[in-house]
């Protein structure tokens, strides 16, 4: 009897797993001189490998921002031997004893040519005597080591003054904050600290951080409600209440004019960061949109990851997440059935206006970053895309299956999987939702790029017509393909309003200024002869494409 209970316990025992520890990262951040904050030291701490070889990686881009630039080592400690792995700029190589425990002091200075950035500089370390901004893969050196690896995280902000307010993507206010987070997701984040007015709201339990400085058209209080009531609204949207936090930052940059009004964002871990000009010109108006569209990033890119390479991809990942930032508005009543026509038409009559649009999605995505039109075609493309296939969908389903519902299986793949967005999958899904292959009709419409005809629009819903629309047109053409100083016109839009108003063929081109709205005056002031000529005009023109009616 006892031997029996001994091997039984044994066998118990034997089976038991112990899950090994999560290993530990701690950052300690100082201002390297009193009082002036162009630079820090960091000092960071890690447990180095049984082999007695460690690896680092160190924050490096080849293109715009290059952080490598602003970050140096200064010194490692218990270490045998440290260096910059050879051919590998990115990698940096400690020898050491067994496990040891390796300090890593490096510098990180302050890449702004000002106090505020301007729109060419907003990811890159802003390191002021008022405040930090900094990305996570701009600014942390961590182990070289899988992505999804987790780690214990502590961060300490140390010597910088009492009343700042510290705010990341993944700890709140306090100096010292502590988490853990894959490596993937520590660097994928913002870390912010200074004069940062910090607003704090739970939604569902959940916190729900706003960031933001600098003195706006605006106040704190109307941007935190449009950022909460978006939020709200999408969470419901998806019944999805699975975040644990959420930050959303709101940055200042430089600008020459007050009618200038500009705004960028960009989505990091349960983190969004908006970045504009904080000109009179700007208005609350401006962003309800942007963070309707920005925040659903969070689960077109965030729960269902980018497939690579991204640009091929734009038409879903910006696309999509368009059209479903307007289907959860119109279903929270973020904005009525009249307004979500409206803003649907705009978009159906910006695209379908050039015939140039019809562009395959290959040179689309090569040619992606080459101008501003060109970056717009993905998201239009992808919206009206999405909003056919909603209908066809729900036509092949006799109204039992929306294009929601097939995003909400995606969803749940990605997360019970962690798969990215697979257009095999897609079409795989829609073929269970409904019975069809759509395989055919993603390489028509995304693929080669054609333009949904009425004709198509017809055979799945009696929802769109042909309607009459007013879209911008420059109205002339110039001898340095638009505009330029001294460009000379070439033609001019038959009937159009800058003939009207009485631009020449053969004019000269000194001064321009437009907002490239259709029902917005532009300016132009050309030399005819010795004479300067100033006359205004809307750029547009009408033309009939496909409309919601």
């Amino acid at each position: 009897m006892i031997k029996l209970y001994i091997s039984l316990l044994f066998l118990l025992v034997g089976n038991v797993s112990l899950a090994a520890p999560v290993p530990t990262i701690t950052y300690t951040i100082s201002p390297l001189t009193k009082g002036a904050y162009q630079s820090v030291l960091i000092e960071m701490k890690v447990k180095g490998s049984a082999t007695g070889e460690t690896r680092l990686a160190i924050p490096y881009e080849t293109e715009l921002y290059r952080p490598q630039n602003q970050i140096r080592i200064a010194e490692v400690i218990n270490s045998s031997r440290h260096q910059v792995v050879a051919g590998d700029s990115s990698a940096y190589l400690i020898e050491h004893k067994p496990n040891a425990i390796l300090t890593i002091k490096y510098l990180i200075g302050n890449a702004l040519k000002d106090s505020l950035p301007g729109f060419n500089e907003v990811y890159a370390q802003m390191l002021t005597n008022k405040y930090f901004y900094l990305l996570g893969n701009y600014a942390w050196i961590i182990p070289q080591d899988s992505a999804a690896a987790h780690y214990d995280i502590s961060l300490q902000w140390k010597g910088f003054p009492a009343d700042w307010s510290y705010l990341s993507s993944h700890s709140a206010n306090g100096a010292r904050q502590t988490f853990r987070a894959s490596l993937a997701d520590f660097h994928n984040a913002v870390y912010m600290g200074g004069d940062f007015r910090v607003h704090k709201e739970l939604i569902h339990g959940k916190p729900l951080y706003l960031g933001i400085r600098g003195g706006w058209s605006f106040s704190d209080a109307e941007v935190f409600d449009v950022v909460r009531k978006t939020v709200k609204a999408q969470r419901a949207y998806w019944n999805d209440y699975d975040v644990s936090h959420y930050t959303v930052g709101v940055l200042p940059v430089k600008y020459a004019d007050e009618k200038e009004r500009s705004m960028d964002g960009r989505g990091f871990s349960n983190t969004f960061i908006t970045a504009g000009t904080n000109s009179k010109s700007l208005v609350i108006g401006d962003l309800v949109f942007l963070y309707n569209h920005e925040l659903m990033h969070h689960w077109f890119g965030h729960v269902l990851k980018q497939a690579e390479p991204e640009n091929d991809f734009k038409w879903f990942h910006e696309g999509f997440t368009d059209y479903f930032a307007h289907a959860a508005m119109l279903d929270q009543g973020l904005f009525d059935e009249q307004e979500f026509k409206q803003r649907i038409n705009a978009i159906f009559s910006a695209y379908y206006s050039d015939s140039s649009h019809q562009w395959p999605n290959e040179k689309l995505a090569k040619n992606y970053w080459s101008s501003p039109a060109m970056k717009i075609l993905p998201y239009q493309r992808g919206l009206i895309f999405a909003f056919y296939l909603n209908e066809a969908i729900n036509l092949h389903s006799n109204g039992k299956v929306s294009l929601k519902q097939v995003m909400e299986q995606l969803l749940a793949d990605a997360k019970a999987q962690k798969r990215p967005f697979s257009v095999e999958r897609f079409l795989q899904l829609l073929q269970v939702a409904t019975g069809q292959d759509y395989t055919s009709l993603l390489d028509r419409f995304i693929a080669k790029g054609e333009f949904i005809s009425l004709a198509d629009w017809q055979q799945v819903t009696d929802k769109i017509v042909m309607g009459s629309a007013v879209v911008y047109d420059l109205g002339f053409t110039t001898d340095k393909n638009g505009i330029a100083l001294n460009a000379r016109i070439a033609s001019l839009t038959e009937g159009g309003d800058a003939q009207r108003v009485g631009l020449q063929v053969g004019d000269v081109m000194v001064g321009y200024s437009s907002n490239k709205q259709p029902t917005s005056y532009a300016s132009i002031t050309v030399k005819r002869g010795e004479e300067e000529v100033k006359l205004k005009y809307l750029p547009s023109r009408q033309i009939l494409v496909p409309q919601l009616k």
